[in-house]
C-alpha cells in the first residue's frame, strides 16, 4: 500500500478532518471528502470533535471498527518521523483526549471523562490527542 505524503504547502490554512487510519497506524487527512495524505503528527486550530451516532452504534453492534470519529479543524502543520524514535511530551497542552466507541458516546477529556466539544488548538500524534482552550459538552 503507497502512502500519500500530505503537501503541507498546499494544506496551509484549509479545513480538514483528521482519524486515525485502522489499516496503516498514521492519521489521515481529509480535505473537501477526499483523503490527501497521512501523518503522523498534525496540529489544527479551531477544531470540533465529531462521532457520527450511526457508525459508532454499528462498531458496537458488529464488533468491528470503522471510521465515524474524527477531529475536524484548521490545519496548521503536520510532520512524519520514525516511530523508534523518541518524541518529546506536549507539555505544551493543557488536556489529553481520547475516543473509544465501546466505552464513550462523544470525546472525552482524560483523566476526568468529560465530554469535549471543541479546542482552540489541538495536537494529534501516536501518543495521543492533546489540546488547549477546550470547550466542555
Amino acid at each position: 500500500m503507497k502512502l500519500r505524503v500530505l503537501d503541507c504547502e498546499a494544506m496551509n490554512l484549509k479545513r480538514v478532518e483528521v482519524y486515525k487510519n485502522l489499516h496503516n497506524g498514521k492519521f489521515s487527512v481529509r480535505h473537501k471528502g477526499k483523503v490527501v495524505g497521512h501523518v503522523d503528527l498534525i496540529k489544527i486550530q479551531d477544531a470540533t470533535f465529531a462521532v457520527q451516532p450511526a457508525g459508532r452504534d454499528r462498531v458496537r453492534r458488529e464488533k468491528k471498527k470503522n471510521v465515524h470519529a474524527f477531529v475536524r479543524g484548521t490545519y496548521i502543520r503536520s510532520d512524519t518521523w520514525d516511530v523508534k524514535k523518541p518524541r518529546p511530551f506536549p507539555v505544551e497542552y493543557d488536556v489529553q483526549i481520547c475516543y473509544d466507541a465501546y466505552q464513550f458516546d462523544s470525546f472525552v477529556s482524560l483523566p476526568n471523562l468529560l465530554g469535549v466539544a471543541a479546542a482552540k488548538e489541538v495536537m494529534i500524534c501516536p501518543e495521543g490527542i492533546f489540546a488547549n482552550e477546550v470547550t466542555w459538552m
